[in-house]
């Protein structure tokens, strides 16, 4: 087995198991672990992100999109931009207060998770770690965007 074989299965692996520990750290808070993601999302982009936008950086499906944040939306967690308001398409969804609250339990959650995760890797080990899978992650984008382009020049 050659090493991107190997990668390919730790990485799927790696991957269940974290959905796994999600899961099991978001249970208390009553959410998807799916909406954390757009929690985090929105936390970091304060003046809010279009659905596309959550589509595009999170890599779920518009229709994902649209049940999410229809249900964020009807627990109080987030809404649509004020500054938004006269437009029927392309606003931007913003967290409410209590969406910065849910946010602020989420970061408290994850810190002892990511604590385990980055146990015994030396700072300069997880910054370059960090920086590669950045890069993977925009290959793999540029990979499916190649591929689209592809089949509609055929």
């Amino acid at each position: 087995m050659n090493e991107f074989e190997q990668f390919l299965l730790i990485f799927s692996r790696s991957e269940k198991k974290l959905q796994q520990l999600r899961n099991h750290v978001f249970d208390s808070l009553n959410i998807k672990s799916s909406a954390i993601t757009y929690i985090i999302l929105l936390k970091n982009n304060f003046d809010g992100l279009q659905a596309n936008q959550l589509c595009k950086y999170s890599g779920y499906d518009k229709a994902l999109i649209s049940r999410i944040t229809n249900e964020l939306i009807e627990k109080g967690y987030i809404c649509r931009n004020p500054k938004d308001n006269h437009k029927q398409r392309g606003y931007r969804l913003i967290l409410t207060t209590e969406g910065w609250e849910l946010s602020q339990k989420v970061e408290l959650l994850m810190k002892p998770l990511q604590e385990a995760f980055e146990k015994d890797i030396p700072p300069e080990d997880l910054e370059k770690f960090y920086q590669t899978i950045m890069i993977m992650a925009k290959n793999m984008n540029d990979l499916e965007l190649n591929e689209r382009r592809l089949n509609n020049d055929q």
